[in-house]
């Protein structure tokens, strides 16, 4: 388990000829600098009311660290164009890379000038240390927008430490900036916006390598591991985030290797921040290092093993340098999707259940189970891919186990196999118990594609495990945290609110409190206790107005929200709407 130190012969991590993908997260790049640039557009006429303030304190350092200030502004240009300068001296390995910094930086320029223009009517700052004596601050800063854009585009070639090298120099070149009396803060982070949003842009378009390590590392790892292995390449499958390779041994045999590169905590954190968002549940959490994730499912392969369940033999766990942990195990056989459709037996279609539920019996989860974490060797079902695995899980954790691999196998075996061969496998119990959580929002994305139209054949499927297990189907479990009523109710609550804080501003609060002053406070303390004695005759009404047994203090509550209610939407509108969504 501990880290192999190989020699570093580059600072460069992506290799000539490696696939692109666009991820996601530049798309959010790219969204949070527009978003940026906008809001600094806008603070040009009416200043944020902390700006000053704020000014005020980064220009009151000391003179040592106005001094830092100062050459680190030229130095963090100066890294920016040594990068640049190893990308164009580094031979046509590089020569993508520097295609896109050449890109990014030349439309950061443009649109830092082009607004310079509009705004300000002059031209950019762009070196303003060498010529410029008593300077004005000005939207946007060229040095701020060029260092940031260039900075995040090389970022998917470099290894680690420069990556934390130049987010170090991006917020050195802004808070010099104001220091210098360059920009005001928000003419800095508007231009840190333009960096953001010229490189996510970029990345979109053309996207970023991949990322797989250098097999030679990934070959010297598994050696100094224990794994003897040839011909290592990159597995036909691949996922975000995790490389997969395969190999061979000294015995001739298969091993499978799944790599966490730069990009696997990216994705597992992709994946946490949308499930808490979306759904009730949390889900797994999200390991802290690469390290931690080959561990988990390092321990999640060996205890599933102790309990039974027929899983991978595990073959090496550890890390291949402070960039890379990886995780090998031997052939296990050939995945499930992959067999012909005779070839999945009934028989063997019980045996996988049967593995599932002794995963349960001893309170795991898989945490992605599907046909697709199924292989068939020698000894029947292998259960892989334990990354999610949990060994603590909950209801929760094992329905939607259960309901994934149902409905991924109804897809592969049809409907009817599938259900009679869990009903066999976990039992009508178990079974039943996992009916709530029989719903699309349990079924990740990949496996819902298995189908053409998810919901017919998630309703279906329902239909079939209420007929074998004889019981009726129940009402499915809320497992989203965000639905379109959610949403609706959400705008309706913003709109109500700022009617609300509308109606208050316009009200004279000096003048309401002359007349209190004068006030005679126990007649109006028993008028306010007159006053909401109404609510409990409307209440009683209520109850004698419908046919149905209701209570009387969520009545009671309805009529004082009605007052209320009535500040935010005039007339009749908001009393009638309410009355009709508590009926």
């Amino acid at each position: 388990m501990r880290e192999l130190t190989l020699p570093r012969t580059s600072y460069f991590v992506a290799a000539a000829g490696q696939p692109r993908v666009r991820r996601p997260r530049d798309i959010l790049t790219a969204t949070i600098g527009l978003l940026l640039v906008v809001w600094a557009v806008a603070a040009i006429e009416r200043p944020p009311s902390w700006e000053h303030a704020l000014t005020e304190l980064v220009q009151s350092s000391p003179a040592w660290l106005q001094t830092l200030l100062e050459a680190g502004y030229t130095l963090t240009l100066i890294y920016a164009l040594v990068l640049v300068g190893a990308l164009l001296f580094g031979g046509t390995e590089r020569r993508s890379a520097l295609r896109d910094v050449a890109i990014v930086a030349a439309g950061a320029a443009t649109l830092v000038i082009v607004l310079s223009l509009l705004i300000n009517d002059a031209w950019p700052y762009v070196l303003p240390e060498i010529d410029l004596d008593d300077p004005v601050p000005r939207f946007p800063v060229m040095r701020v927008a060029l260092v940031t854009s260039i900075l995040i585009v090389a970022s998917p070639y470099v290894t680690r430490p420069l990556r934390r090298l130049g987010w170090l120099a991006i917020v050195t070149t802004a808070v010099a900036s104001i220091s210098l009396g360059y920009a005001t803060p928000s003419h800095t982070i508007g231009s840190f916006g333009i960096g953001l949003f010229s490189a996510g842009l970029l990345l979109v378009v053309v996207g970023s390598p991949r990322g797989y390590p250098n097999p030679e590392m990934v070959a010297a790892a598994l050696a100094h591991l224990g794994v003897p292995n040839r011909d290592l390449a990159a597995a036909p499958y691949q996922t975000w985030g995790v490389v997969r390779f395969v190999a061979t041994d000294d015995d001739g045999e298969r091993v499978e290797v799944k790599v966490h590169g730069r990009d696997a905590f990216d994705s597992q954190l992709a994946a946490k921040v949308w499930h808490t968002l979306w759904y009730r549940e949390t889900g797994p959490a999200v390991s802290y290092s690469r390290l931690q994730a080959v561990e988990h499912e390092a321990l999640m392969t060996v205890v599933a093993r102790e309990a039974g369940v027929n899983v991978p033999q595990l073959a090496a766990v550890g890390a291949a340098s402070s960039d890379i942990a990886l995780i090998a195990f031997r052939y296990s056989g050939v995945a499930l999707p992959d067999l012909a459709p005779d070839g999945i037996s009934d028989l063997l279609l019980v045996g996988l259940w049967t593995q599932v539920r002794r995963l349960h019996e001893h309170s795991m989860s898989h945490g992605s189970l599907s046909a697709s974490t199924v292989q068939v060797g020698r000894d029947g079902p292998v259960i892989t891919d334990l990354a999610f695995g949990s060994l603590a899980a909950d209801e929760a954790d094992q329905g939607s186990d259960i309901v994934e691999l149902l409905y991924s196998l109804a897809a592969l075996a049809g409907e009817e196999r599938a259900v009679r061969s869990a009903l066999d496998g976990l039992g009508s119990e178990r079974l039943a118990a996992a009916m709530p959580y029989l719903q699309l929002a349990a079924v990740s994305p990949t496996t819902r594609r298995l189908t053409e139209k998810p919901k017919q054949h998630m309703t279906s499927l329902r239909a079939k495990v209420a007929e074998l297990t004889g019981s009726e189907v129940p009402e499915p479990v809320k497992l989203r945290r965000v639905t379109a009523r959610s949403l609706i109710m959400s705008a309706l609550v913003l709109l109500i609110t700022s009617a609300l804080i509308s109606a208050l501003t316009t009200v004279d609060f000096d003048a309401i409190w002359a007349v209190l002053e004068t006030a005679d406070w126990p007649v109006m303390a028993l008028a306010l206790i007159v006053g909401h004695t109404q609510f409990f005759p409307q209440a009683t009404a209520s109850m004698f107005a419908v046919p149905a047994r209701l209570p009387f203090w969520p009545l009671l509550t309805l009529q004082t929200a009605s007052q209320f209610i009535s500040l935010a939407i005039p007339s009749v509108a908001g009393r009638v709407a309410m009355n009709a969504a508590f009926l």
